[in-house]
């Protein structure tokens, strides 16, 4: 957003009648540049991690969660942990193995990092198996992602239609100048982009501030802590407000002045939703295999978002008149009361991953 308005105010270029439009040239510098400077800025700034160390609390982390038995590693790898216990022998066999009849002086050091090394990389490969295993074959990632599906999807054609609603809810002559009571498209989009960015913020540092520990060796604090799903449940309840004012006859629909209420609610259910799911993927199957675990759940808005944008096409298509305009409740009436349900079931659906997860004592 704050790009497009560097764009918009500064990299333009003036025309010969005076109006203005942005200078591709210019504002594909500016973008190179900022490219450039994020990524010598990254370079100079993180923090490389020590593998090994990730490792370990990986595993030990599977082990708390409870979707892993303890130390299921070392009994199903017993050469490694042969390796583990008898630490600079080696095996007499052509796998490279150690075993515990030799010392570690007979060992040329470079051929022990070169063991060590194996014996880490082998680890990490069967922690990111076994991390990949556990979080597909985990009931509650399915009624998180499902969950995800309802709401966001119905979020994104929300924000895919508005441009269409603003004109079914305010029916005017195309050559009418002012703009209209509901507010202009680019209104609307700049109503959600601020809320979901601000929404994004905020429940992002309460989760920093006030989530409880996930590290069981934490020591205990006297602070006040709640669940991220604290924060997750009562957002996409706002979510759901902003689709309820639009199904509901005698609420948006006939006071259109109120519609940019509506992108306000949407906008911070939305922004909320993508700021709390990614961090909960992390806390309850860790942060060794995120990128994986998040990837397979942040496809599932686009499927819903195809789904409830083709539903709102066909009732908009249905309810144009010979003309080609739509006007009034049956133009988004049966669209926004559909999504108003799908956000109620993802709530169920969160809740009853919430119920599962304190059944098992994964803090979330």
């Amino acid at each position: 957003m704050w790009q497009s308005q560097i764009g918009a105010h500064l990299l333009y270029r003036t025309n010969a009648d005076g109006t203005t439009e942005v200078d591709v040239f210019k504002y594909f510098v500016f973008l190179g540049v900022l490219l450039m400077v994020s990524g010598v800025l990254g370079a100079l700034l993180l923090q490389i991690v020590d593998e090994e160390e990730l490792i370990e609390e990986g595993v030990e982390h599977l082990e708390q969660s409870g979707l892993l038995e303890e130390s299921e590693f070392f009994r199903h790898r017993p050469s490694l942990s042969r390796h583990t216990s008898g630490y600079g022998t080696i095996n007499n066999e052509d796998s490279g193995t150690l075993t515990p009849t030799s010392s570690l002086g007979s060992l040329d050091l470079t051929q022990s990092m070169i063991l060590q090394k194996q014996a880490l990389q082998e680890k990490k490969t069967w922690l990111l198996n076994q991390s990949t295993h556990a979080f597909l074959t985990d009931t509650t990632m399915y009624l998180l992602a499902a969950g995800f599906l309802l709401l966001a999807g119905p979020g994104e054609a929300y924000i895919n239609n508005v441009g269409t609603i603003i004109p079914s809810l305010e029916p005017r002559s195309p050559y009418h100048s002012t703009e209209p009571t509901a507010g202009s498209a680019s209104s609307h989009v700049s109503m959600i982009a601020i809320t979901s960015t601000l929404a994004r913020l905020f429940t992002g540092t309460l989760s920093d501030l006030f989530a409880p520990p996930s590290n069981e060796s934490t020591p205990p604090s006297q602070r006040t802590s709640f669940s991220r799903l604290a924060l997750l449940i009562p957002s996409a309840i706002l979510l759901l407000f902003a689709f309820i004012s639009l199904a509901i006859p005698q609420l948006i629909p006939q006071n259109p002045n109120y519609f940019l209420i509506s992108s306000a609610l949407l906008g911070t259910g939305y922004g909320a939703s993508f700021s709390l799911v990614p961090i909960i993927i992390s806390v309850v199957w860790g942060a060794e295999n995120f990128a994986t675990n998040w990837g397979v759940v942040a496809m599932m808005p686009a499927g819903g978002a195809v789904v409830w944008s083709l539903v709102y096409s066909v009732l908009f298509e249905r309810a144009t008149d010979d003309g080609g305009r739509c006007s009034g409740y049956s133009c988004y009436g049966g669209w926004a009361a559909g999504c108003s349900v799908s956000v109620l079931v993802a709530i169920g659906l969160w809740m009853g991953a919430w119920r599962v997860w304190r059944r098992r004592q994964v803090i979330v």
